[in-house]
């Protein structure tokens, strides 16, 4: 009879609990799924241990935050797995996880099968990414490794070289001087991607970052403002990523589809200025302060007149990318490279004046 009263307790106890756990959840997540799946996991952490019973009001709050960081983890790597398993591509696949998340998150369906629903989910997105893989864009003509040699006075391996730790430590962050140093200790990056239990590839794409960052922090450090290496490594890859989609969909005459960049006002003075467009031929970027931007393309239009574009851009903390405004500056007149030899540049910036430069062009 005893045991039959200790054992209806420890039920009632767990079923308070249960509620209790599940209140929680539910305050936190509005997909009913998603609360079951993390209350079920919190019971099974602290399960029927009486000595809990307690302290539930401190214990819940933490332990739903706990299964939540651990729940929500597992399933941003089960959706990298299976988009990585499709393209094959590390940094694309980073990318449609964390979408695919991102959605489930801004649904208004009450999602029943998660799983189920984020493999479909990354499913539709790795197709769309790999037709626009496979899409060709006049953007990517350009090398942009060639673009950046040729401004730049010293390259990384260069710049490494050049200075020492204490002055490298102060360029990068302390998260990428931590993987500097990870690098740095092994003799060689086949060495560092064993140890670290990555591909080769992926280990290139490491160093390539952390390098890439050291260079840019140095030439902000050093004044340079008209050079691609002002950006960090995330910020190139997103300035990158908008630039293909801006031409693609301007080439399509279809610029409806960058509105995410920007406001209805402003998507007008795109769609007005770059009507036009045809394809690019050059391009560039100028640092005004930390989060603002001119970006400027050079193109030829539909009767093969040449433009430029200029588009004054932010670029947040999270290295999003909003247009705040567009414009176009027609052609003054082409200076002969023969007649002048190279224009004089400081810091990535032409140091002529404005009389000058109509000068040159006669």
């Amino acid at each position: 009879m005893e045991s039959r009263k200790v054992s209806k307790t420890l039920e009632t106890r767990y079923e308070m609990l249960q509620q209790e756990v599940l209140s929680a959840a539910q305050n936190l997540y509005q997909n009913k799924s998603i609360a079951n799946e993390i209350t079920n996991m919190v019971l099974l952490d602290i399960g029927m241990d009486e000595s809990i019973a307690d302290d539930w009001a401190s214990l819940v709050p933490r332990a739903v935050t706990k299964a939540s960081e651990t729940y929500f983890s597992d399933l941003w790597m089960y959706c990298f797995r299976y988009a990585l398993n499709l393209t094959s591509k590390e940094d694309v696949s980073q990318d449609i996880a964390q979408e695919a998340i991102a959605s489930l998150f801004r649904t208004d369906k009450q999602v029943e099968f998660i799983k189920g629903w984020l493999k479909r989910t990354v499913f539709n997105q790795a197709q769309k990414k790999i037709k626009l893989l496979k899409r060709e864009s006049s953007l990517d003509e350009f090398d942009f490794a060639e673009l950046i040699a040729e401004e730049e006075p010293v390259d990384e391996d260069t710049l490494q070289d050049k200075l020492d730790v204490r002055e490298i430590r102060q360029y990068l962050s302390s998260a990428d001087f931590k993987l500097y140093k990870k690098i740095q200790a092994y003799p060689n990056l086949k060495a560092y991607a064993k140890a670290s239990k990555i591909s080769y590839q992926t280990a290139r794409e490491h160093r390539h970052m952390v390098l890439h960052n050291l260079k840019q922090n140095y030439f902000r450090k050093q004044g340079w403002v008209g050079t691609t290496q002002i950006l960090s490594f995330r910020q190139m890859s997103n300035v990158k990523r908008f630039l293909r989609n801006l031409i693609e969909h301007a080439e399509q005459n279809n610029l409806q589809k960058i509105s995410k960049y920007c406001p209805p006002k402003v998507l007008d003075q795109v769609e007005s200025n770059m009507k036009d467009f045809k394809e690019v031929l050059d391009w560039g970027i100028s640092m005004l302060d930390d989060i603002n931007f001119e970006i400027y393309i050079l193109g030829n239009t539909l009767d093969m007149a040449t433009n430029m574009y200029v588009l004054n851009i932010t670029i947040n903390k999270g290295n999003s990318i909003r247009i705040k405004s567009c414009s176009d500056a027609e052609l003054m007149g082409e200076i002969e490279n023969t007649s002048i030899g190279e224009i004089p540049v400081d810091k990535g910036s032409c140091i002529l004046s404005m009389d000058e430069i109509k000068c040159l062009i006669g």
